[in-house]
């Protein structure tokens, strides 16, 4: 996997003619991925303890299967939570006509 930032840092910063270079010479590590099997929260520990913001996802047999980016998994959240608040808000009528008030 040859991201943005490894062709400014690789080769760019290098002043390296990228018309010179073969891709494989370009990654500096070998690939990091997770299989379609892992949690999400999985990833996000991954993602974060190697400092990556894409990663890419394979099946049982190392197949790619696609490509995990962070902004996905926030946008994910994103709707994960807004769809938390909207439970929450429907329910709050009934949890406060049940619930005793709280001394302030």
């Amino acid at each position: 996997v040859i991201t943005d930032r490894d062709l400014v840092v690789r080769i760019m910063a290098h002043g390296i003619d990228p018309g010179e270079i073969r891709a494989g010479e370009i990654p500096d590590r070998d690939v990091i991925a997770f299989r379609d099997s892992m949690g999400i929260y999985e990833a996000i520990q991954k993602m974060t303890a190697e400092g990556i913001r894409r990663m890419p996802v394979v099946d049982d047999t190392g197949g790619l299967i696609g490509i995990v980016t962070m902004d996905d998994i926030i946008q994910m959240l994103g709707e994960e939570m807004a769809a938390i608040a909207k439970n929450i808000e429907k329910q709050s009528p009934h949890l406060s006509e049940e619930a005793p008030p709280v001394p302030v």
